[in-house]
C-alpha cells in the first residue's frame, strides 16, 4: 500500500486512477484479513523458520486435504473453497453473496451465498466474469446478466 497510495500519484490523473483502484483491492483485502485474525484469534498458520522449514500451528491439520475450517465473514458462517479446489475464493461486498470464483479452463462461475450455498453457473465467458467484480451491485448484476442466462446447479 505503501508504494501506491494515491497521495503518490497526485499529480498524475492516469497513475492516480490506477493508484485508486489497487488501494482499494488493498483495503479489502486487508478488512477480510482484519475479521480473518480476529475469527482465529491472531494466530498464523505458518511461521518463518530459518533455512525456509516451516512450522505449523497445532490447531490446524495441514495434513488433511478435507480440512475445511468454518469461517465468518460480514457476520455470516460460510466453508471455505468451492468443490473445484483449484478456484480461487473471492469475497465480495454483498448483502447476499459471500464470494465468487471462477475457472477458466471450465468456464464455470462459482458463486457462494450467505447460509453456505454455493451454485455453478455453466459455459460462463471469463469477460462477465470480470464485469460482475467491478459490478457497483454485485446482487443487481447477478439478477440481470447470470440468474436466468446461464444453466446452473446447487453444487
Amino acid at each position: 500500500m505503501k508504494e501506491w497510495h494515491p497521495d503518490r500519484f497526485f499529480a498524475d490523473s492516469s497513475k492516480y486512477a490506477e493508484a485508486t483502484e489497487k488501494a482499494k483491492h488493498f483495503n479489502l483485502a486487508f478488512e477480510f484479513l482484519s475479521e480473518f485474525l480476529d475469527e482465529i484469534g491472531g494466530v498464523y498458520f505458518f511461521k518463518s523458520q530459518p533455512h525456509d522449514a516451516r512450522e505449523t500451528d497445532t490447531k490446524t491439520d495441514t495434513k488433511s486435504n478435507q480440512y475445511r475450517p468454518t469461517r465468518r465473514y460480514e457476520g455470516e458462517t460460510y466453508t471455505v473453497g468451492f468443490p473445484d479446489a483449484s478456484v480461487t475464493e473471492i469475497f465480495l461486498k454483498s448483502s447476499h453473496i459471500i464470494s465468487a470464483g471462477y475457472s477458466e479452463g471450465a468456464r464455470t462461475l462459482y458463486i457462494k451465498f450467505k447460509g453456505n450455498s454455493v451454485y455453478c453457473y455453466y459455459d460462463f465467458p471469463q469477460s462477465l466474469f470480470q464485469d460482475f467484480l467491478g459490478a457497483e451491485s454485485h446482487g443487481r448484476f447477478a439478477h440481470k446478466w447470470i440468474y436466468h442466462s446461464f444453466q446452473y446447479e446447487r453444487c
